[in-house]
């Protein structure tokens, strides 16, 4: 039996939702599956899709066919059309990028405060000192 890449319909009466996942071929359309690989809501505005293309390139490399369906889906994700969220490995590095980027500002700014506070210190003893000695 294949495995496949395939839709599963997951929701309420009249308001479907998608999982993509990784199951046998001859598993019915809600039934058991391997693994779970995505999410897809198409009544959102803008669509929902959520895609870990790592796990999906693993068991395409396995032998698992992708539904017509799912293709489509995966080829959005990796194109990022508008709705798309970007892929874990993407997103996970983009916001430790900006978050390193922005660190050494905020240092640079912190230790720019402490030198100016340290040289208004040294120099406010300093007039004190001066002062009484007059």
């Amino acid at each position: 039996m294949p495995v496949r890449i395939r839709l599963r319909r997951v929701g309420r009466k009249k308001q479907p939702s998608y999982r993509i996942v990784v199951s046998e071929g001859q598993s019915p359309r809600s039934g058991t599956y391997i693994d779970n690989v995505g999410f897809y809501n198409p009544r959102q505005d803008p669509v929902e899709l959520k895609i870990d293309l790592e796990k999906v390139d693993h068991w395409i490399a396995r032998g698992a066919e992708v539904t017509p369906t799912v293709k489509s889906l995966i080829r959005k994700a990796r194109q990022g059309s508008a709705g798309v969220e970007a892929p874990k490995a993407q997103a996970a590095a983009a916001p430790a990028a900006a978050k390193a980027e922005a660190e050494p500002v905020v240092e640079a700014a912190a230790a720019e405060s402490v030198v100016e506070e340290a040289g208004a210190e040294a120099e406010a003893p300093a007039e004190a000192a001066e002062e009484p000695q007059e």
